[in-house]
């Protein structure tokens, strides 16, 4: 009995240890395939096939399906501009430039990568119907209290922002700079 039970902690114990080291390897970016652009982060392999084995089992992680490389990316957003981990209990404006592309979408999941489920029926916004200001810049208010303009509804724990980019002229994503994505800009929190 005692053999079983010696066999038993091994294994699992290895099993445990096992799974443990391969989250810390993905989160802590292995692979080196994590672009960082102010807040925003993308994976440069996110589409391609040939991507090495830590870039596709983060792929698997997520759940999100990638877009082909011809049609653009994914930027992901956990964090505001300072450093601060998204949470619904503050607002946020998200304001600012976005990479030259054609067409762009910015859609708010919870940490677990589903919608969120709210009054508003609203869980993201398209270039094309956002107000604009006279020179063009838009401005997206965050958070699980109404405000005004353009307000995407947050739930009250923490939450994602993914930025998608459709037919864009920046391929890999490497030459992304802080300046040509849109800022997350921490208003109060309650």
């Amino acid at each position: 009995m005692l053999r079983i039970l010696s066999i038993l902690v091994v294994l699992f114990g290895g099993a445990a240890v096992g799974l443990r080291s391969a989250e810390l390897a993905l989160d802590r970016n292995v692979s080196g395939d994590l672009v960082r652009a102010g807040a925003w982060e993308m994976r440069v392999s996110e589409s391609l096939v040939s991507a090495d084995p830590y870039a596709q089992a983060e792929r698997a992680r997520s759940g999100v399906i990638p877009l082909a490389s011809g049609e653009g990316f994914t930027l992901t957003a956990r964090h505001d501009s300072q450093g601060r981990r998204l949470n619904g209990r503050c607002a946020y404006s998200v304001s600012g430039a976005t990479p030259a592309a054609r067409f762009w979408s910015l859609t708010l999941f919870d940490e677990g990568g589903h919608l969120v489920a709210n009054a508003a029926q609203r869980q993201g916004f398209t270039s094309t119907e956002l107000s604009r200001d006279a020179k063009g810049g838009f401005a997206i208010n965050v958070g699980s209290q109404v405000m005004p303009g353009d307000w995407l509804p947050a739930p009250p724990a923490g939450f994602v922002l993914l930025l998608r980019l459709y037919d864009t002229p920046i391929g890999t994503g490497v030459s992304v700079t802080p300046e040509q994505v849109p800022a997350i800009t921490r208003l109060a929190c309650a």
